[in-house]
């Protein structure tokens, strides 16, 4: 569960040399199942009659010379990783198309895969880089290891090889385990990999109770006892809405045969800097610490400083240590309770250590979740059982709600449909910095509505999936008056202006709670760092919006405020050229940068490319209560459902874009250029072209810039370098040989956008070709190859149609797979469209009476 890496200090190597030696050698000694010692690199251990140690390795080293006096070596250090051996998760392989990029795969039966252009045989490790493999030779398959990007281990993939492990560990069968507790439990510890994944190191014999505890510290974690001696885990909801509370899982004070044993801690009990200490992998793996104050709790006890340390040494990485502590600081900054109660055993009975319950008591008007740490079973007949309780503070603030005398909650009320919203394609500057991501702005009208889920369906068109759940909303509003661009004395527009502002009107019904939110004093340093966003979007095309940055908010009247902003945030350049007002009515969409969620998926970037569509739908909740994912609101049908459903149409307004503003010809270098308008004539090949492109981007980060020229099997580059910031220009002037040139220029911005744009007429129509032959060339015309409409998923269809610009010409065309070559047997295009469906390679060729066939084109779909 660590990396390999071998350090070896230069004075031994200088030390050798000096006296003559060759440098030191290192045997390494991997310690395989099925380890054996050879005569060759591990002679020094067979000699001196070790074992064929196996699953263990060993390092010899030898002819390392230190010098006089000296009884170790300096500086050498050995780091190892491997990912868990067990048989209880992982043992499903896992499809095509749904591996995690990132995580680590082992590929498992006879033959082998291929996977981002390698070949990987049985054995093999491989890093995911893309979600699919295929099948190479044989039967393989491909199962998750439980290492994440860079080799951390899944907490519970550690225990199920501790617990299940002959050597090493305590050599309980798998049957043991109760797969699907662990199963799910490994699946929420990937859910958090960044934070839960974890890499444990066993040095010496140690207690199983002691080392099994220690992991689930690290993680928050639970295991238990069933009652046919099975053992199940999982882990503790943190950040996490309560369960649906029942009559199960609730104990009211009534339920008590005993008076409650309760040990309240006070604010003095509790602690306001936790220091984490780990084991930094960029220091050699030395012990440090991260520290993390809690000053909401500093200035409610008086300021003096209260330290929590916990020991994780399993932790290797910076940023997991510094979030451990920060949410150890903020949950030990609370006080709690913790106790016994000793309730009948009837109703106790659905309460297992591990469980969440919730403990009320109706006269002081007390509703707590609590953990189940213990339950004790004392000697039959008692009839009771003693359940040892935590005050659960990873939870979502839960509201007081009264019981009935039996025991079950009132029918909470129900999250409120959201009506107002606004999905909206981001910059990758203002998300994670990948391509096609979403943001969904919605305000509420209900306080109880604490967040909403957003589902999404695409592949499948009969049901739906979990995409995000989004715990924010954004402050509604409208613009109150025409908002025009700034513009100096000139007339030209810039970006800032401090002297004029945007009024805006808040939607009414607007929770006093996030209407607070918009006249929040904002410092220089929030303003620097675009905290504080306005979203404005055009009514009539919410395709057209711009980012802009509050500076402050002055109430004018009523809910309006008049907002001083800076425009032009994260490339939103007000439309790309400064032309963006907008008009009374027009959206506004009021929300902190940190608050946002961007939303990505591996179907959007296809979406985006194809212009499709996108189906969604909108679950609100509250902290103890979901809407039904199935319950979608329709006027006629079904007016009090709760889900929204909407669509979205995905474009690519981040793209560069590309114009083609000249296209020329001169039959000389001493004649003039001459615009070319007619492409159904004949080019001698002396003719020499220029081409000029405007390539823009409106997040101003152009890289490159690629134009080729095709005709049937051949090709040519005629432009290929480097453009930067919003606008480029590409002229060049080129010689074409005889052929019909198909010409098609490519545009790349720094985040891997890539714009394709086929020689169009300057002004735009359907793509055109230079036909480059000399005086009485008999040679028929290259079909050109189009696509008319795509449609479906996975295999993607298009809809293909030929033509040949040659009068008269017949044209035939073949389907291969993709890569492959023609075959003997070639079908008549009859004219009309046809179907090519999935991977695949087309190829055409055109004739006609008395003149030679053309090359034969081809195109790989």
């Amino acid at each position: 569960m660590r990396e390999l890496v071998l350090f070896v200090a230069t004075r031994v190597s200088e030390i050798a040399k000096a006296a003559g030696v060759a440098d030191g050698t290192i045997y390494l000694y991997w310690g395989t199942a099925t380890q054996t010692l050879d005569a060759s690199g591990e002679a020094l251990l067979a000699a001196g009659g070790h074992p064929p140690y196996r699953r263990q390795a060993v390092a010899v080293g030898k002819k390392f010379l230190c010098g006089r006096e000296r009884t170790s070596l300096p500086n050498l250090e050995f780091v190892g990783f491997r990912f868990p051996r067990q048989s209880v998760l992982y043992t499903i392989g896992v499809a095509s198309g749904s591996l995690v990029v990132g995580l680590w795969y082992e590929v498992r039966g006879s033959g082998s895969i291929t996977h981002a252009s390698a070949t990987l045989g049985t054995g093999a490790l491989f890093q995911a880089t893309a979600t699919t493999w295929a099948t190479a030779s044989g039967a393989p398959t491909v199962h998750e290891t439980g290492l994440d990007r860079d080799w951390q281990a899944n907490p519970f993939a550690v225990l199920a090889e501790y617990l299940t492990d002959e050597a090493f560990g305590l050599g309980l069968p798998p049957s043991a385990l109760v797969t699907a507790s662990w199963s799910a439990a490994a699946a929420a510890a990937r859910a958090r990999s960044g934070s839960l994944y974890i890499s444990p190191l066993l040095t010496k014999a140690e207690d199983s109770r002691a080392f099994v505890q220690r992991v689930l510290d690290h993680v928050d974690g639970w295991s238990r006892w069933t009652a046919d001696g099975k053992i199940e885990a999982g882990l503790w909801a943190h950040a996490e809405s309560p369960p649906a509370w029942t009559s199960a899982n609730t104990v009211d004070y009534h339920d008590l045969v005993e008076p409650a044993d309760l040990d309240p801690t006070s604010w003095q009990e509790t602690t306001n800097v936790t220091v984490v200490t780990y084991s930094d992998r960029a220091r050699s793996y030395k012990a440090r610490p991260a520290r993390v104050s809690n000053a909401w709790n500093r200035q409610s006890t008086g300021g003096l400083p209260r330290i929590r340390t916990l020991d994780r040494p399993y932790i290797l990485r910076a940023d997991q240590a510094l979030a451990v502590a920060a949410e150890d600081a903020k949950l030990s900054g609370q006080p709690y309770h913790e106790g016994n109660l000793v309730v009948r055993a009837e109703k106790a009975e659905g309460i297992l250590p591990g469980s969440l319950f919730r403990l009320t008591h109706d006269s002081i008007g007390l509703s707590i979740a609590c953990r189940c740490v213990g339950k004790s079973l004392p000697a039959p007949p008692s009839g009771t059982v003693t359940l040892r309780y935590q005050t659960e503070r990873g939870l979502s603030a839960i509201p007081y709600v009264a019981t009935t005398p039996q025991g079950v909650a009132d029918a909470p009320l129900p999250p409120a449909r959201i009506t107002d919203l606004e999905v909206l394609q981001i910059p990758p500057s203002l998300g994670d910095g990948s391509d096609f991501s979403l943001v969904v702005l919605a305000g509420r009208a209900d306080p109880l509505t604490s967040r909403f889920d957003l589902w999404f369906r695409q592949a499948d068109a009969t049901d739906f999936y979990p995409l995000a759940g989004i715990p924010n909303f954004a402050v509604a509003g409208v613009v109150d008056a025409t908002f025009a661009p700034f513009e100096d004395l000139n007339g030209d527009p810039i970006d800032d202006d401090a002297a004029e502002a945007v009024r805006v009107a808040i939607t009414a019904g607007t929770p006093a709670l996030d209407l607070d939110r918009v006249d929040d004093v904002q410092t220089d340093d929030a303003i620097e760092d675009a905290a504080f966003l306005l979203f404005l979007v055009r009514a009539s095309d919410p395709t057209q919006y711009e980012i802009l940055t509050i500076k402050s908010a002055t109430l004018v009247s009523g809910r309006t405020f008049d907002l001083v902003v800076r425009r032009a945030r994260y490339g939103t350049q007000q439309g790309g050229d400064g032309a963006y007002s907008f008009a009374a009515g027009d959206r506004a969409w009021l929300i902190y940068r940190r608050l946002l969620v961007p939303i990505g998926s591996e179907h959007f970037a296809a979406l985006a490319t194809a212009g499709e569509t996108a189906h969604f739908r909108i679950v609100p909740a509250t902290a103890y209560q979901t809407a039904d994912v199935a319950d979608v609101y329709d006027a006629g049908t079904n007016p009090g459902g709760l889900t929204t459903e909407l669509d979205f149409d995905f474009a690519d307004p981040f793209a560069p874009t590309i114009e083609w503003t000249a296209i020329q010809q001169r039959p000389d270098p001493l004649t003039a250029w001459a615009d070319i308008t007619d492409f159904d004539v004949d080019f001698d090949p002396s003719t020499e072209f220029r081409l000029v492109a405007n390539l823009r981007d409106a997040t101003g980060d152009l890289a490159t810039a690629d134009l080729q020229a095709t005709a049937g099997n051949l090709s040519r580059t005629i432009f290929a370098g480097a453009v930067s910031g919003a606008y480029g220009e590409v002229e060049t002037v080129f010689t074409l040989p005889e052929g019909d040139w198909d010409l098609a220029m490519k545009a790349t911005d720094a985040s891997g956008r890539v714009t394709a744009a086929a020689l169009t007429p300057v002004g735009g129509g359907a793509a055109v070709a230079l036909r480059v032959r000399p005086s009485g060339w008999g040679v028929c015309a290259n079909p050109v190859i189009r696509v008319t409409s795509t449609s479906g998923g996975k295999p993607l269809i298009r809809n293909v149609t030929l033509s040949c610009s040659t009068a008269g010409a017949t044209i035939y065309y073949q389907i291969t797979n993709w890569g492959g070559s023609p075959g003997p047997t070639w079908t008549n295009f009859a004219g009309g469209t046809f179907i090519v469906a999935g991977s695949k390679r087309l190829h055409a060729y055109a004739a006609a009476a008395g003149l030679v066939d053309s090359a034969v084109v081809r195109r790989d779909f």
